[in-house]
């Protein structure tokens, strides 16, 4: 708590202003003598830097602004440009401060009332930049004096002197921007004129558009195509230009040229290249950003014709007008009386209104037909007051305006922009009374609200979480505001980073002698200097799971609201969990550049912030980064890999070696594989050949490095594949996006070179703890040392392998005898250690990107430089450097300060109570555009059980200490019946597991004491339980968490905090609402494809892993059913996957053999028991895994904003604006798909029988288009037609939204063609997830959501159905992952050879058989899920097999968890383990004498582990759908 008095804060606070005085006037002083502006901090810009770039703050530095006005909005207009770094601001204001300046000027105190305002706020002003010249004008104002500034503001002007300097300005020359904006209580305005003529340079500020040429005609229009790695984001009419084009070599010019026709991957081209060479290979297409010229009109005669307002709330589309009006209205109000209305007065209320209705008669056609005069009675009555929610809200609008009229970068706001939020009016009408001044500080904010709601604001409970750049500006709008400002009022704020010097741009409260110390102690002293009666706790706890002991269940039940100040979305899920397990509102917001949006979450009222997720960011495929580079993003993700590699990671092992020498070899050889084998190369590398002991070593190592990475692996690169390279197809290995390198020779006299060997030897001196000798400091003397080093000559090796494969997952290659090379290795680094001096040890550098001292930065961008040097791909300077490799994220005030007040505007609705949903407002705001988009927020969803409902808000509690049993009945007589129990992350019951019976009687709180081996804390009175239930009709009903309130004596055991649970819990609801179509498709893989294409790499794995194990039977099998399990698994099996096995098998047996399940001793002596077992799963098994590749490469694409505006054909699916799944499928014509598929030329994947094409429709959707490579009827029996016919109806019937949808179909005879539209999958397998290191991991209650959404899906499909379908194929590579990880099922194969007998496979014994082989397909995929390996591999074989001995018991079940879970803090519990091994047993291996179990009752018993709805595995969409769909509107218009 901060328990120093109030003027003790007061006098640190001023002595620490007099600190700088002396240095701030000497800056100022020579500023004004060169008459130029200090040059770019880049440690103290940085992140706006990243928004603005240099062109743009250098224009800044330039600029001098006026604003005039310092009440709360001329305040926040001032900081927001002193932040930003323009030259000069100079403050006018005539006007002395009064006590209802406190209420939105936190510049002022108590004390300066009186005083004048521009002077009072001049010293603190400065404080926030030294930088910038401050200075006052305190008399009147005449024009003249306008034409010292680029930019004028006027925050409290009359009509009639704005008319008059607007004039002078916009025919000054050159002409000066001129912006007027008023806040009126909950009222604002803002006028932009620019001059006559005005130039943008830069519309949106977004970076120009690039594509990769694939393909150029030689023909009038040129039809350009480029490679389908990236979407395009071109437009029809936009310029570009070409580069490195080869061939074609007349393109290359520079010119730029108008591109037609644009399409996701190719466009035409306005220009006849009949006569230009060739096109060979590559081509880079950069779009060209011209310059915008707008006219802006004078206020004289816009006031007249407005044209079109800037909108934000398009349920408000008459508001502006009306507000056009109010405000000229008010301004001939305070001209005739000399004042404001009074609060409450009804006679100035009517007098404002009979001049609005005066100056409406004048308006002859703009006349409007009717005056809202509830409207214009809010507007009269608050009009005097100046709120700070609206004044930061429009501080940030205007301070962006002035940016843009300093630097012509992002458009102008053009030219009127009205505002209101008399939403946020409590909802009960206020008294005359209760809006009467009481003479404090408050009396602006009083004269909106009523005392009433002021002293709820001063009483409020607030939770604050981060004192950022959000919580600066937070803090100070909840101080000026009166928030816990009484002594039974708090806020609480939390934040545990420390200030940095690339804070001060943004976060204002802090100085720059604050830096190193804590944000949230800093910030609340701030606070309480702009109002010392702020009662606030400033704590440096991260608000998590760790901290429940700080932020227990009784501070969050005594809280009021909470108000999010995050940067991560991480912290905000579980804040957000957090307020709806205890029923909070949580107040959201977060900034992005210039975009900035809030979200409101109110109890029972909206959904929380976990209902949707974002989709992962795009990833490289590793080969590309370490090999193939195309961009200079791929180039700074490898040099800040190999930089954490070299100087952070070896060290790290080298340190936990030395440290444990023992324990290190003993997890290697545990490990024994390449990675492990590798890391020790490295470390014994690192200690012995390149161990470093003076200056001159690092040096030595560094030159080195150069040649190894820059000039020897380039060589050993196009040593192995040629420039003439060719694929396995015959086509040019280096063709686009691939791009040739050239080796790179060393030079002194190379000044990027010499500096990056030089960074990277101070470096590596670091790590080993060697001094830098001072001639470092001279370039000479480096290049001397330099050129000392023995560079030994390259000689290019053969048989080198380069991984080229983009699903790879590793660089480190597998061999067979990696334990007795790791053996060897071991005993080679022991040998090593012996010799290094007592105590050595060795110092890791972790990457510090906001210290340009450090040479941090010199490294990582000199790698990415060398590298890209080596491409040919254009270098960047150290600070783009910085953004990328960073990750910094660009930040400004303007976006920062609209956010916040747009959230404490919706803080008055909260505090004040009773508001409807449709009074809140969810937000999307881009200042650069500018666009503003406003929405109520979205409804939780209602799930309704006979005469009771409830939504993720509601909480069911129990008081009393009772059994299981009671608690299965309590839930009985509500009409639910419970067949799943859990704790936290234990399983308390389920109804399948005879032991879990013996638990009924028990107490709940004793089962959980000894299930989940944990105990209560003291500040915890209950116990949360999640319960899975179904009705009488056996249909899933997903029920609230169930709280069990104890007696204290109960509590003899404590639990762990639920919380994590109920965070996975939560976050995993979802509305049913119309959000964007998320498209996905997946790949149609036919069983003849998939055996012709696997069968002999299935067949090779199979007899090395026959060769590796002899003959003998595992052993493993003694438990399993051996007979029946085989029996099964041969039942299961293709008449082609027997064919295999039987030309693998070592004798001729026949396919009777085979094919009868019920003689399993004919197996024993025809193959060893393991080959019987392992041939009928390959063959279900590898051929989906030899397919990863081509399902890799058909579904790594991606989406696009264009997505959100359209309807694809007209069969009711319009995405998830409508529903997640088509109802009916629609026939449709050929022209149609050609047109949307480019012709038929974007072939995305091949077989003998078919050929996908990605297509986009005109509106923008992506589609899969699937065709039959048949092109004659006559080859095209009438089984096929029937099979054909057969897949569409079968996937309509499905009608589930985990399964891959059908979007239509095409069946014409002219030309003959059969083709299936699907939806279009651009985020990836499961297989690729879980496998393949680059792509995004998976956390458990993810794998859980995952598996559950497949089991619902295939419990429909198959018991649900009538008759049932049953999907061909099961696998993770046919398991596609929609953008918030819900699974799609793949089922899509129709074609198979023409054998009626697989045609008519209709049978009741063959349904039953395939109903057998998904339980069992299934149980596999959850093995897969679990362990995270995958289902065959050389090191282990079959999945199965290498499982058997966790099912058996031999070994404990924890091991067989992916290791990766603990690895990222979300290990597999092992009750869920334990539990979904149950299931993978019943579904591999009935037990004798019982039925196979069905999907129905497997999903039940998954169900019972992951406490999971339907509803809650299938795809959610995002909440801000109604902003992206503005923003493809504006873009579109």
């Amino acid at each position: 708590m901060l328990t120093r008095k109030r003027e003790e804060v007061a006098g640190e606070v001023e002595g620490l202003q007099k600190k700088t005085r002396v240095d701030q006037e000497l800056t100022n002083d020579h500023h004004a003598m060169t008459g130029r502006a200090p040059e770019i901090d880049e440690d103290l810009h940085s992140r706006q830097l990243a928004v603005y770039g240099r062109e743009t703050m250098k224009r800044l530095f330039g600029s001098n602004i006026l604003v005039s006005g310092l009440n709360g909005l001329g305040a926040e207009i001032s900081k927001n440009l002193v932040l930003a770094g323009v030259k000069s601001v100079s403050l006018h204001d005539d006007s002395n401060v009064d006590l209802w300046d406190l209420s939105s000027n936190f510049f002022l105190s108590e004390k300066d009332v009186g005083q004048n305002r521009a002077q009072a706020c001049v010293q603190k002003l400065q404080e926030l930049n030294n930088a910038v010249i401050i200075s006052t004008i305190t008399g009147d104002l005449t024009k003249e004096q306008l034409s010292n500034f680029q930019v004028v503001v006027f925050t409290d002007i009359s009509l009639e002197k704005a008319l008059e300097f607007d004039t002078y300005c916009h025919n000054h020359q050159p002409p000066i921007a001129f912006i007027k904006s008023e806040v009126r209580g909950l009222f604002g305005s803002v006028f932009c004129d620019f001059g006559p003529e005005f130039t943008v340079l830069d519309v949106d500020g977004e970076e120009p558009h690039t594509g990769i040429v694939a393909s150029i005609s030689n023909d009038n229009p040129a039809f350009v195509s480029c490679v389908d790695d990236e979407r395009l984001e071109f437009q029809d009419g936009d310029l570009v230009v070409f580069s490195e084009v080869h061939g074609m070599t007349e393109l290359n010019d520079g010119k730029t040229r108008k591109i037609k026709s644009a399409r996701p991957y190719s466009f035409t081209l306005e220009e006849d290249t009949a006569s230009y060479g060739t096109y060979i290979r590559g081509g880079i297409i950069t779009q060209v950003k011209p310059s915008k010229v707008l006219k802006f009109k004078p206020l004289n005669e816009a006031i007249k014709e407005p044209g079109e307002f800037l909108l934000s709330d398009f349920s408000k589309l008459d508001r502006s007008q009306l507000l056009h009006l109010a405000f000229q209205a008010l301004d001939k109000f305070r001209s005739d009386l000399k004042r404001f209305p009074i609060a409450g007065s009804t006679d100035d209320v009517q007098r404002l209104i009979d001049f609005a209705v005066s100056i409406n008669e004048t308006l002859g056609d703009r006349k409007l037909e009717e005056l809202d005069k509830k409207l214009l009675h809010h507007f009269a009555s608050g009009s005097r007051a100046v709120l700070n929610p609206m004044a930061a809200m429009f501080g940030g609008v205007v301070g962006q305006e002035v940016v843009k009229a300093c630097s012509g970068k992002f458009h102008p706001l053009y030219q009127f922009f009205y505002f209101d939020s008399v939403e946020s009016l409590p909802v009960e009408p206020l008294e005359a009374g209760e809006l009467k001044p009481e003479n404090s500080r408050y009396d602006a904010q009083i004269s909106v609200f009523g005392s009433k709601l002021q002293n709820k604001l001063e009483q409020a409970k607030i939770f604050m979480v981060g004192s950022g750049a959000l919580g600066c500006e937070f803090l100070k709008n909840l101080a000026l505001m009166g928030i816990s400002c009484s002594q039974n009022g708090k806020l609480t704020v939390t934040d545990d980073d420390v200030i940095e010097k690339s804070n001060l741009s943004r976060q204002f409260l802090f100085r720059d002698w604050n830096i190193g110390q804590p944000k949230s102690t800093v910030a609340a002293t701030a606070a309480m200097a702009i109002n010392p009666n702020l009662h606030v706790e400033a704590l440096q706890n991260r608000a998590s799971p760790e901290t429940e002991n700080v932020f227990n269940d009784a501070f969050w039940e005594n809280l009021d609201t909470v108000v999010n100040a995050l940067d991560n979305v991480t912290a905000r899920m579980y804040i957000d969990s957090r307020c709806v397990y205890f029923q909070k509102p949580l107040l959201e917001s977060g900034t992005l550049g210039a975009k900035c949006n809030t979200q409101m979450v109110i109890p029972h009222l909206t959904e929380n912030y976990g209902a949707s997720r974002d989709p992962p960011e795009k990833q490289a495929p590793m080969c590309t980064v370490h090999s193939f580079p195309h961009n200079i993003d791929h180039c700074l993700t490898w040099a800040r890999s190999e930089f954490e590699g070299l100087l952070e990671k070896t060290p790290t092992e080298v340190n936990a070696f030395l440290l444990n020498p023992s324990g290190y070899a003993t997890a290697a050889r545990t490990a024994g594989d390449a990675l492990a084998r590798d890391q020790l190369g490295r470390v014994i590398e690192c200690l012995d050949r390149e161990k470093c002991e003076t200056f001159q070593d690092c040096i030595t190592w560094a030159r080195l490095k150069f040649e190894d990475y820059f000039y020897n692996r380039v060589k050993q690169l196009t040593f192995t594949f040629p420039e003439d390279a060719t694929t396995s197809s015959g086509a040019p290995f280096w063709s686009a996006p691939k791009r040739f390198p050239r080796p790179l020779e060393f030079s002194t006299s190379d000044p990027s070179q010499l500096n990056f060997v030089l960074a990277a030897s101070i470096l590596r001196a670091e790590t080993f703890g060697i001094s830098i000798p001072d001639w470092v400091k001279n370039p000479t003397k480096v290049a001397e040392a330099v050129d000392n080093v023995i560079v030994p000559d390259f000689q290019p090796k053969q048989g080198v392998k380069i991984v080229t494969d983009e699903k790879a997952t590793s660089l480190s290659s597998a061999s067979v005898d990696d334990a007795a090379v790791i053996e060897e290795l071991i005993a080679k680094l022991e040998a090593i250690s012996k010799t290094l001096p007592p105590g050595f040890n060795m110092k890791p550098i972790q990457f510090e990107k906001d210290d340009d001292t450090n040479y941090h930065m010199d490294v990582i961008a000199g790698f990415a430089n060398m590298r890209a040097r080596n491409y040919s791909i254009p270098e960047v300077d150290k600070l783009k450097a910085k953004f990328i490799a960073g990750r910094i994220i660009p930040a400004i005030a303007t976006s920062t300060a609209m956010a916040t007040g747009l959230v404490c505007l919706e803080l008055y609705k909260v505090l004040a109570g009773g508001h409807k949903v449709e009074d809140y407002r969810n937000t999307f705001a881009n200042l650069a555009i500018p666009l503003f988009s406003m929405a109520e927020p979205v409804p939780p969803k209602t799930i309704k059980h006979q005469d009771m409902a409830w939504t993720v808000w509601d909480r069911w509690t129990i008081t009393g200490n009772i059994t299981l049993r009671e608690l299965l009945d309590w839930l009985k007589e509500k009409g639910l019946n419970a067949y799943s129990i859990s704790c936290g992350t234990s399983l308390l019951y389920n109804s399948m597991f005879p032991r879990h019976k013996e638990r009924l009687d028990k107490k709940v709180v004793d089962v959980a004491k000894v299930v989940a081996k944990a105990e209560v804390p003291s500040y915890r009175r209950h116990l949360d339980v999640v319960v899975a239930c179904e009705d009488d009709d056996d249909n899933d009903v997903d029920v609230p968490l169930v709280s069990i309130y104890f007696s204290p004596k109960d509590l003899s055991f404590v639990v762990t905090s639920s919380s994590t649970t109920t965070l996975d819990r939560k976050k995993k609801k979802e509305e049913a609402r119309a959000h964007h179509p998320l498209v996905f498709f997946s790949v149609l893989v036919s069983a003849r494809f998939g055996h012709c294409a696997s069968h002999d790499e299935e067949g090779r794995a199979l007899l090395r892993y026959r060769e590796s194990e002899g003959h003998e039977s595992t052993g493993s099998f003694s438990n399993w059913g051996r007979g029946k399990v085989i029996g099964r698994v041969l039942n299961f099996a293709t008449p082609r996957k027997l064919l295999q096995a039987r030309e693998l098998g070592s004798s001729g047996s026949s396919n009777d053999e085979h094919s009868n399940p019920s003689t399993p001793t004919h197996k024993s002596h025809l193959l060893p028991n393991w080959a019987v077992y392992t041939i009928p799963i390959a063959g279900a098994l590898c051929i989906a895994l030899v397919a990863a590749a081509a399902i890799y490469l058909l579904f790594f694409s991606r989406q696009d904003k264009d997505n959100y505006t359209v309807m694809p054909w007209a069969t009711g699916l319009s995405g998830q604006l409508s529903k997640a799944f088509v109802t009916g499928v629609p026939s449709l014509g050929r022209t149609q798909l050609e047109a949307a598929c480019e012709g038929f030329i974007n072939v995305v994947g091949t077989s003998p029988d078919c050929t996908m094409y990605k297509g986009t429709l005109s509106s923008g959707v992506e589609i899969a288009v699937l065709s039959t490579s048949v092109t004659s009827g006559q080859e095209w029996p009438d089984w096929s037609e029937e099979q054909f016919k057969s897949k569409i109806l079968e996937l309509s019937r499905v009608n589930h939204k985990n399964l891959v949808n059908l979007l239509g179909y095409c069946a014409c005879d002219e030309p003959f063609t059969r083709m299936m539209v699907l939806e279009y999958a651009p985020c990836g397998s499961l297989f690729e997830h879980l496998h393949i290191r680059e792509a995004e991991h998976l956390d458990w209650p993810t794998r859980l959501r995952i598996i559950m959404g497949v089991a619902y899906c295939l419990e429909h499909m198959t018991s649900q159905l009538d008759p049932p379908v049953t999907p061909r194929a099961l696998s993770s590579s046919s398991i596609f992952l929609t953008e918030d990880y819900a699974a799609k099922i793949a089922d899509i194969e129709f074609w198979k050879d023409g054998d009626k007998q697989d045609a008519a496979a209709s049978s009741g014994e063959i349904r039953t058989r395939d109903q057998e082989s998904i339980v069992y397909k299934f149980g596999i995929l959850l093995l897969e899920v679990i362990s995270g390996r995958r289902p065959f591999s050389e090191d282990d074989g079959l999945l199965v097999l290498w499982a058997s001995s966790y099912l058996d018991g031999k070994r404990p079940l924890g091991g067989m968890a992916d290791p990766t879970l603990a690895r990222s803090s979300s290990a597999a519990p092992e009750d869920d383990v334990a539990a979904l091994c149950d299931v993978v047993r019943l579904c591999i291996r009935p037990e004798t004498g019982e039925s196979a179990v069905g999907m129905g009752e497997v999903a039940r018993l998954v169900r019972g582990v992951a406490a999971l709805s339907p509803e809650q595995a299938t795809p959610r969409a995002n909440p801000l759908w109604w902003a992206e769909l503005e923003i493809a509107s504006s873009e579109t218009a």
